[in-house]
């Protein structure tokens, strides 16, 4: 928002919450998206527009979306880690990584369960 505060009199922040992948397909109704304008006209147009696109828009302001970002990437930057890792393990011990995606699935799947504070 500094940068943009300098070139324009009306500016935001459209902060889609989600890692993308070249050739993977996104359903961007499933994925948050964090908005934040420094006036309200604004904020009722990037609203809409994110609304549009969007199931889940919530206005948050920076330091919430460091905590959020911060928080992403433990989800899926050290899980992806831990995959290669995983991979790496099997891979040396002539085993085939395939075999966990059941589990992996599985395991994810039962966040739909998984009651937060």
């Amino acid at each position: 928002m500094d940068l943009l505060r300098d070139s324009s009199n009306q500016y935001g922040i459209f902060y889609p919450l989600q890692s993308f992948s070249k050739n993977l397909a996104i359903d961007f109704r499933r994925i948050p998206i964090l908005i934040e304008t420094n006036e309200e006209k604004g904020m009722e147009a990037l609203k809409t527009f994110a609304n549009s696109i969007s199931d889940t828009v919530v206005e948050m302001k920076e330091a919430e979306r460091v905590h959020i970002h911060i928080a992403g990437v433990f989800v899926n930057n050290f899980v992806n880690h831990l995959f290669s890792l995983s991979d790496d393990y099997l891979s040396k011990n002539n085993m085939d990584f395939n075999l966990l995606k059941p589990l992996i699935l599985q395991t994810v799947e039962k966040l739909n369960f998984w009651e937060t504070r």
